[in-house]
């Protein structure tokens, strides 16, 4: 029988408990006691079987006390040949950024249009291929705070940890799932 084992996260995070399987996927398990309820203040990152949105491999959002809460749905992920892994740490790393997803970058490329883009660190590509691995962990590639810096030039310096991405705003076309932006109706450009 596999061996139970608790999971913490940091900063916050209710700790589960899983079993680790064969191949690496984990589940929660009944035969181990029950995971604790998370209590008030916690943090969220739940992962789940299958979707509750249509589409969606993962997302974040709040709890009712306005806290971070981030699913993630292994059985979807790998009907959608994805790994699960690359999106718990995906939807970890966008709560870690930006807890209460209430921020935005204002880009003004000239005095009469303006961009907003909601401070996500890991959509500006979508592939796993452009994920790392933590041991033998695949993981979520992000951007660093440059990447937000409409001022720098490109190749000015780190703008992602995997080294793909070469200026500010640089959307990966090929891998790019989405980045969210918002455009005034009369200078609409398509954002992937």
């Amino acid at each position: 029988m596999p061996r139970c084992k608790r999971l913490f996260l940091p900063r916050r995070l209710r700790s589960i408990v899983i079993l680790r399987l064969p191949g690496g996927l984990m589940q929660l398990s009944p035969s181990c006691p029950k995971p604790p309820s998370p209590r008030r203040g916690a943090w969220w990152l739940v992962i789940l079987d299958d979707s509750d949105q249509a589409g969606a491999l993962g997302y974040h959002a709040v709890t009712t006390e306005g806290l971070p809460l981030g699913k993630v749905f292994a059985v979807t992920d790998l009907k959608f040949g994805s790994q699960w892994t690359i999106t718990t740490s995906h939807e970890l790393l966008e709560m870690l950024a930006d807890p209460e997803i209430d921020l935005t970058v204002f880009v003004q490329p000239n005095t009469h249009t303006g961009i907003l883009y909601a401070y996500e660190v890991c959509d500006a590509w979508g592939a796993d291929n452009l994920g790392y691995k933590i041991n033998t962990t695949p993981v979520s590639d992000f951007v660093f705070p440059a990447w937000f810096e409409s001022f720098r030039k490109p190749g000015s310096t780190q703008f992602d940890y995997g080294k793909h991405i070469k200026k500010p705003f640089e959307l990966l076309p090929i891998f790019a799932l989405y980045t969210t932006a918002i455009i005034p109706p009369r200078a609409r450009r398509c954002v992937p």
